[in-house]
This record gives structure tokens, C-alpha cells and sequence, in this order.
């Protein structure tokens, strides 16, 4: 026989354990960073909404904050699924509403106004009247609407 040395069986298996052991280590950190790049999500909650009307115009307040995990932008309102700026005579936005998109960053309270007339119409014709109901929705550059209701009075 001749003088030949070898890694003994001991230490093969805990070069093998350790290079293991690391592999497993890198993976979990790198599906841990992967799992929280996709679990990112907007959620914006209409905290409060309500109208008033001054004897000619209605006013809709709106109150809203993000409470998901990634800022998202709102970049239309609807009113009955109707784009405001379809309405005759024009609805007015102001607040956050005013520049659209507005960016919407997480867990600030914003707040956003329609403004249009008593009578205000629709392409289809459907007036903005007392006792009608609206649904105001709010669109975000993510492609989510969330919405809230608000029945016009005197």
C-alpha cells in the first residue's frame, strides 16, 4: 500500500452539513426578500364622506387614507360611474381631488371635494337632484376603485 491521504469519512460529512447548511441560509433570505417584494398591496380606506348644499351647489367631502403597504395615487372620481368631467354643467373638483393623480402615501388623511349645481347631468341626462343617491368612486393609478354613497337633500 502506499502512502496516500484521504479527507476522512468525518469531515466529508461536515463539509458536506456546512455547505448545506449555508445553501438553505441564502435561500430563505433570498424567497423571504422575494415573498415581501410581492406582498406589497394598496388599500384605501374612505374614512368618512358627506355632502352639503348651499342652495345651489351640492358639495361632496371626502376623507380617505391609504392603510395597505405600497402609496398609490388616486387619478379619477366618478360620480355614478361617470367621470366628473362629463357632467353639464361641469362638477368641480378641489381639495386632494384638485390635481389629479394625487398621491395618496400611507396612513395620511386626505381629504377631497366635488362641488357641481343642483340639476347637473349626466351624457345619458340622469340631474344630480335631491333625494338621489350617489355613488362616489374613487379610481387609483393601481386599477382599484373604492367607493362610498351620499344622498343628495335640500
Amino acid at each position: 500500500m502506499s502512502d496516500e491521504r484521504a479527507l476522512s469519512q468525518v469531515m466529508s460529512v461536515i463539509i458536506i452539513a456546512v455547505v448545506t447548511i449555508t445553501m438553505v441560509i441564502s435561500a430563505s433570505y433570498w424567497t423571504g426578500a422575494l415573498s415581501a417584494a410581492f406582498t406589497r398591496f394598496e388599500k384605501i380606506e374612505i374614512r368618512s364622506s358627506s355632502v352639503v348644499f348651499d342652495g345651489g351647489n351640492y358639495e361632496i367631502t371626502i376623507n380617505y387614507v391609504n392603510t395597505g403597504s405600497s402609496p398609490t395615487s388616486v387619478d379619477s372620481v366618478l360620480l355614478n360611474d361617470v367621470p366628473c368631467s362629463e357632467f353639464t354643467p361641469l362638477a368641480a373638483l378641489g381639495g386632494n381631488f384638485s390635481n389629479l393623480p394625487s398621491t395618496c402615501e400611507l396612513g395620511v388623511v386626505k381629504t377631497g371635494t366635488v362641488t357641481f349645481q343642483s340639476g347637473a347631468s349626466d351624457p345619458s341626462g340622469n340631474a344630480l337632484r335631491a333625494g338621489v343617491t350617489i355613488m362616489v368612486t374613487l379610481h387609483t393609478t393601481g386599477g382599484k376603485n373604492y367607493q362610498t354613497s351620499v344622498t343628495l337633500n335640500y
